[in-house]
């Protein structure tokens, strides 16, 4: 019935906790290997609702396995995963996963270097990103200033007008354009990874 159906899941539940507990106490000390067997079982019978602190560290511990096999694609596949969710967490009005229940979740000092160390090209890119909106909307926005003063508007409504669209433009692009390579960045390192991370990770990548 409902009631021994609710028991099974919690106690696999609690099974999961303390078994990811485990690895995660012993991520210094465990053999490599044999850690990373029981990572692998352990995202083939994840919990019934996965939440955003469990996911973290499993992406955490999948990410130091691969950094030390040298495979940097899956690494960085890691890292980008561990930092959509902290960026979920920063700003509320992004758009969650809907098979992830979100918690809080304080990086310590390991998982935030692990961060800046695979991630450092992402600053770069959107510094690049950001560079090339600013003389996009800079052109137009001089097209648009030139065609206006035409027209006989006045100066300074040209000039205010101009500065708006420019405001308007880049704070609607430049979070949509940095989402989209994040996403297709993302994707683009699925082929380095195994498959149970894979298969773990698939409600939530396309959910």
């Amino acid at each position: 019935n409902a009631d021994e159906v609710r028991i099974v899941e919690q106690q696999m539940n609690e099974r999961f906790d303390r078994e990811l507990d485990r690895l995660w106490n012993d991520r210094h000390d465990a053999a490599m290997e044999t850690q990373h067997a029981a990572l692998k079982e352990l995202m083939t019978h994840p919990k019934e609702v996965l939440d955003s602190v469990s996911y973290v560290k499993i992406m955490y511990l999948m990410g130091k396995y691969y950094e030390k096999q040298g495979n940097s694609n899956a690494s960085r596949y890691c890292a980008m995963r561990i930092f959509m969710v902290l960026d979920c967490i920063k700003h509320k009005y992004r758009k969650r996963p809907r098979f992830l229940k979100f918690q809080e979740v304080e990086p310590d000092e390991e998982i935030i270097a692990f961060l800046k160390e695979r991630l450092a090209f992402l600053a770069q890119t959107y510094r690049f990103i950001q560079t090339r909106l600013w003389m996009l909307l800079g052109v137009i926005c001089v097209v648009e200033w030139l065609i206006v003063w035409q027209l006989g508007v006045s100066l300074w409504i040209n000039t205010l007008f101009s500065v708006l669209l420019f405001l308007f433009g880049y704070f609607l692009l430049y979070r949509r354009l940095k989402d989209r390579f994040h996403d297709r960045q993302t994707k683009a390192l699925l082929p380095y990874i195994e498959e149970e991370l894979k298969e773990f990770d698939r409600p939530i990548l396309y959910g």
